[in-house]
């Protein structure tokens, strides 16, 4: 009987040793291993943000300066100025080229505005944040008209050269680029009717007095006269945007005066 009490008592007792055992084990490895390091992470966030480049949403940029140039064919037919071979003193006329090229200045005005997003990087109190930012621009058909100062100043000196003094086109604006087919009204200086029919492939010199002349004068009104002339064509026009850098300028120069009055 008490070999049996003995043999059920050691069947109870080896798992509690065994337990106890397996405890210790735990906790010496737990000693012997090292805290590991924390990992700091920076924080990033896509939060996104809509800002406007400009407080009228791309209205004010409609109305731009441009700067013109592209080849013209003049519908009007005209002739070179009237020149005396110096061999044998004959008048010589030719009729003048249909294309003419030119470079002229002007506005253009773009009725409508369109939007662009991109997202841009920042970073703020030390967290990096996604920005959407939304620039405003004139895009799609757009108006032009050409006025040339230089050659409504020469008018008035009464010289008249082929330069473009009034023109309008319609065309398509991108970015600062503007494709136009234009129309040009422009006032030349040309020898009259009468000195054509009198000497144009005439072979014959010009002859003031009795006496053959070697040389025409272009401010004689008797010989040259103005004409109106009308040319077709097209124009690759650049925008400089004036208006806008003054406005910058005008609120970079007020900031600044804030600034010194504050610090007084």
């Amino acid at each position: 009987m008490k070999n049996t009490l003995l043999v059920v008592t050691l069947l109870f007792a080896l798992p509690t040793c065994a337990q106890q055992v397996e405890k210790k084990v735990d906790l010496e490895e737990t000693a012997d291993e090292k805290p590991k390091p924390i990992e700091r992470k920076t924080a990033v966030t896509n939060q996104e943000t809509e800002i406007s480049d400009t407080n009228d949403y791309g209205w004010s940029k409609r109305v731009s300066f441009i700067v013109g140039g592209g080849p013209s064919i003049v519908a009007t037919k005209l002739y070179t100025d009237p020149g005396i071979r110096k061999d044998n003193n004959n008048v010589v006329i030719d009729e003048a080229s249909r294309l003419k090229p030119n470079l002229t200045l002007g506005i253009v005005f773009t009725p409508y505005v369109v939007s662009n997003i991109r997202d841009v990087s920042v970073i703020r109190d030390g967290v990096r944040k996604y920005v959407k930012v939304i620039d405003y621009y004139p895009k799609g058909i757009t108006y032009a008209l050409f006025v040339n100062p230089v050659s409504i100043s020469k008018i008035n000196e009464n010289f008249y050269t082929s330069t473009v003094d009034l023109g309008g086109g319609i065309g398509y604006r991108s970015g600062s680029f503007s494709f136009l087919v234009t129309t040009e009204i422009f006032n030349v200086r040309q020898p009259r009717k009468q000195f054509i029919e009198d000497y144009m492939g005439k072979n014959k010199p010009y002859i003031v007095n009795g006496e053959i002349q070697n040389w025409i004068d272009i401010g004689d009104t008797g010989i040259f006269t103005s004409k109106t002339g009308i040319s077709f064509g097209v124009k690759i026009a650049y925008t400089f945007d004036v208006i806008k850098s003054f406005s910058s300028t005008s609120t970079a120069s007020t900031a600044t005066d804030k600034k010194e009055d504050t610090k007084k």
